[in-house]
């Protein structure tokens, strides 16, 4: 398992820019997910009271979870890349590969709805850092999408992919649901934030 919880970021931005070939996108996907649960982390920190407490316990539960994804993401493209070498078990590979970004893909929708939130009931004060956290968990849930859509392209039929076509698809109508609610959010601040100028 790659230890992603161990590395510094600046340890992490000179292997995300290297020639190896994880981590990469999926695993980059899960680590805006954890950047994202630091920021409404930030928020609730700054908000009087335990108004958003609940907020503050998910966030601290999705930066673990999302390092872990980060490394199962890598080793799914591992495990194709040696199935494709190998000539052997590459549809079991694709699917195993299409686990972590299809749980990111859900996790960031999930934490979206918390992140709105938090901008709607966090410190007025840290409103951008609730906004790019809405944003970064939407980006989030893109990269997943993509990263699974391109393993099961690869995949052949079976009822595995036809599944795991369905819970994608889910994801996809979900997400364009998630990315009207931020954009509203957006709007409105940079409306604001347009009428103070």
């Amino acid at each position: 398992m790659y230890q992603y919880d161990k590395f510094t970021l600046i340890d992490l931005l000179n292997s995300i820019s290297s020639s190896n070939p994880v981590p990469g996108g999926g695993s980059v996907s899960a680590f805006l997910l954890a950047f994202s649960g630091a920021l409404v982390s930030k928020v609730c920190n700054v908000t009087r009271g335990t108004i958003i407490q609940d907020n503050l316990i998910n966030s601290a539960k999705l930066i673990e979870g999302s390092i872990i994804l980060a490394g199962k993401d890598a080793l799914g493209y591992n495990r194709v890349v040696k199935a494709y070498r190998d000539k052997v078990g590459l549809d079991d590979a694709l699917y195993e590969a299409s686990l972590a970004p299809l749980k990111v893909a859900e996790e960031g929708l999930d934490f979206v709805e918390i992140t709105l939130d938090t901008i709607r009931r966090g410190n007025p004060n840290a409103r951008t850092d609730a906004i790019i956290a809405s944003l970064l968990a939407l980006l989030a849930s893109q990269g997943g999408i993509l990263n699974a859509g391109v393993n099961l392209k690869e995949m052949a039929e079976s009822t595995l992919k036809k599944n795991l076509i369905i819970r994608y698809d889910e994801l996809c109508n979900r997400y364009l649901i998630k990315e009207a609610e931020v954009k509203i959010e957006l709007n409105s601040f940079l409306n604001y934030i347009d009428k103070s100028l």
